[in-house]
């Protein structure tokens, strides 16, 4: 039970800070897409140290790895861009669309991550 609503969690967050952010709600520090978009990459962050960490440790070869450590790798440098306001980097300058990549990655790795328990080494 604690997977699934760890995912929930994640799905529910991400859904209202993209909603927020893209329609400009102003709630405590979050007042444009490029605050929802560091707030996201900060709480992402966070979702992956407690829970899809645990996949990549467990077959870091296994191609659903690899695809989370990519989006990871995205995740970062898109928050990176938007704390440091690099405005002219190639797509992920747009604090909208990086919003939407962040959210959109945090639900893909979460959903992955409920695979974890089908990688483990079969015992012979």
């Amino acid at each position: 039970m604690e997977g699934k609503s760890i995912v929930t969690a994640e799905v529910i967050i991400s859904v209202v800070l993209v909603w927020m952010g893209l329609a400009g709600i102003h709630l405590f520090w979050i007042d444009s897409a490029r605050s929802a978009a560091i707030t996201l990459g900060v709480i992402g962050a966070v979702f992956c140290a407690a829970n899809s960490y645990k996949f990549l440790m467990t077959r870091p070869g296994h191609p659903i790895s690899i695809v989370g450590s990519i989006i990871g790798v995205v995740a970062v440098i898109g928050l990176l861009v938007q704390v440091f306001g690099w405005e002219r980097f190639p797509i992920l300058g747009n604090a909208k669309i990086t919003l939407v990549i962040l959210g959109a990655g945090i639900i893909a790795k979460g959903i992955m991550g409920r695979f974890q328990e089908a990688l483990k080494p079969v015992a012979e």
